[in-house]
């Protein structure tokens, strides 16, 4: 999937790449060897098995499936669904994912308000491209109020956080604007933020909510 935040924020950010594959649901993952063969169909009934038990790691697999097209038919209603039960549930790529598609406004409204609370706890995870788009969202004030310190932190994290290619370099140039733009003492501010910033799990983020 491919998500265009443009038509949202204009030039601030730029259009993201596609979320990751398939992540394996458990150590024994016969969806995910099947899948790697490009076996669909023993993949989808395997993950939808575990999906149904519950496994938010399935549930976001078979959400890519059903976005793609991969082994079934492709459906959005449904990839959606097993998007927002996977993120409900902590994965912190469904995060994202559900957080680019109401930012993007495919398949359901878009609410860029509800796409910055999935970021946060995506991004409050350690996801770098979440933590990108939060980025976006506070310099550009859209979903959250504006704030140019919370916007270099989170430019600044998923600087350091990203690995090598485009989503580094797009970090390091959007902290950089951003800093141009700050007191000294904002500046200050900001990088401390960033440097006492700590991954929460998913699992205390559900107990302080």
């Amino acid at each position: 999937m491919r998500t265009s935040f443009r038509a949202v924020f204009g030039a601030v950010a730029l259009a993201l790449l596609a979320v990751g594959g398939p992540a394996r649901a458990d150590e024994r993952d016969e969806g995910y060897l099947a899948y790697g063969k490009g076996d669909y169909p023993t993949a989808l009934r395997y993950w939808t098995d575990q999906a149904q038990l519950g496994n938010a790691a399935a549930q976001y697999n078979l959400a890519l499936m059903y976005d793609r097209g991969e082994g079934v038919p492709q459906s959005y209603d449904e990839s959606i669904k097993w998007t927002r039960l996977s993120a409900e549930q902590g994965n912190h790529a469904a995060q994202l994912r559900l957080g680019m598609i109401l930012a993007d406004g495919r398949g359901l409204k878009r609410d860029v308000v509800e796409a910055a609370k999935w970021f946060q706890r995506s991004a409050e995870q350690g996801n770098s491209q979440a933590q990108y788009n939060l980025g976006a969202m506070y310099e550009t004030g859209r979903g959250v109020a504006r704030d140019m310190v919370e916007a270099h932190k989170w430019f600044n994290l998923a600087a350091a956080n990203s690995g090598i290619g485009w989503d580094r370099a797009d970090a390091y140039v959007s902290r950089d604007r951003v800093a141009g733009l700050l007191t000294p003492a904002q500046l200050a501010e900001a990088q401390k933020r960033a440097q006492d910033w700590k991954p929460r799990s998913a699992q205390t983020q559900a107990q302080v909510q």
